[in-house]
């Protein structure tokens, strides 16, 4: 292969490939092939020069790679042998839809509930609180530690009352071995106070000294009474369809129905005037409770928030 067809090849070589500088192996070729051509003697005028033909050829072929490496630096750079590589463009980073937390307290739900706030419905107030995992509710209202009742068991629930029964082994004044609607034979006025001093009269039971308790801007008291033990309960008026006595402190048909959960319950009693009704929620426990259930009950009954 002659001369000019060796440089033509490795100019158009190096050219394909695109780069920004010429190799230093085609720059010694051209060079020494510049060096060993032949070349004629000018002519000796000043004003013009005269070039022999593969002078003027190298030249060209100079001249076109200036052209080809300055065009192709002001070129876009793109990926690919030659260029520097352009980073891909790259989408936004999407974020998963979450499901938004409710917006409110919960509506108390009948069985097993999760940890949340929750709304209950009573006797025509709203009392919100916050329970934890794995209490049970019932839409009475009605609150437990468990599912099912055993011995140590926790239970929340409020009530209304207007009377007590003096002995409430003995409650079954009217024969009709029906506890529901009967009316006590204690009456009770209509404060806080005048219960809580219904309450500590009695001798059926013992009672705790009040203390005061505060609910938002609703006043109340706070006592507890001590049951008694099988001894008496086993005693106790049958109420019809029940094999066993009851034992109910509190008369009227917005008591609840509630009497003793076994031998020697304790009952706390947080009575409170919310609105002008006079509410009772009672707490109710044995000797046997977990002391971290009830910790777990006191503080859902702390974040009792009522609305009349």
């Amino acid at each position: 292969m002659n001369q000019r067809s060796d440089i033509d090849r490795l100019l158009r070589h190096w050219m394909d490939d695109g780069p920004s500088t010429m190799p230093d192996r085609i720059v010694d070729i051209v060079a020494d092939r510049i060096s060993v051509q032949r070349q004629r003697r000018a002519w000796p005028f000043q004003r013009r020069t005269t070039v022999t033909t593969p002078i003027k050829l190298i030249a060209a072929l100079a001249a076109a790679l200036v052209v080809a490496v300055v065009g192709y630096n002001l070129l876009p750079s793109q990926g690919g042998v030659g260029g520097q590589a352009t980073p891909p463009s790259t989408a936004a980073p999407t974020t998963a839809p979450t499901t938004a937390p409710p917006s409110g307290p919960i509506p108390l739900r009948d069985g097993a509930l999760t940890e949340g706030r929750y709304q209950m419905e009573a006797f025509g107030l709203s009392i919100v609180a916050d329970i934890p995992a794995g209490w049970f509710g019932d839409p009475y209202p009605f609150l437990a530690s468990e599912k099912e009742f055993e011995e140590g068991q926790v239970l929340i629930t409020f009530m209304l009352v207007d009377g007590l029964f003096s002995d409430p082994c003995h409650w079954d004044l009217d024969g009709t071995g029906t506890s529901g609607g009967q009316s006590g034979d204690v009456e009770v006025g209509p404060t806080v106070d005048d219960l809580v001093d219904a309450l500590r009269a009695n001798t059926s039971y013992t009672s705790s000294t009040p203390s005061p308790v505060t609910f938002g801007p609703y006043q109340g008291q706070e006592l507890e009474i001590q049951l008694p033990g099988d001894d008496v309960l086993s005693t106790c008026d049958i109420e019809l369809g029940d094999s066993t006595g009851s034992y109910f402190v509190f008369s009227g048909k917005d008591s609840g129905g509630i009497y003793a959960q076994g031998p020697d319950n304790r009952w706390q009693l947080f009575i409170v005037d919310v609105g002008g009704t006079r509410l009772v929620t009672l707490l109710s426990y044995f000797e046997a409770t977990p002391q971290a259930d009830l910790e777990a009950a006191r503080a859902i009954v702390e974040s009792f928030e009522f609305t009349p």
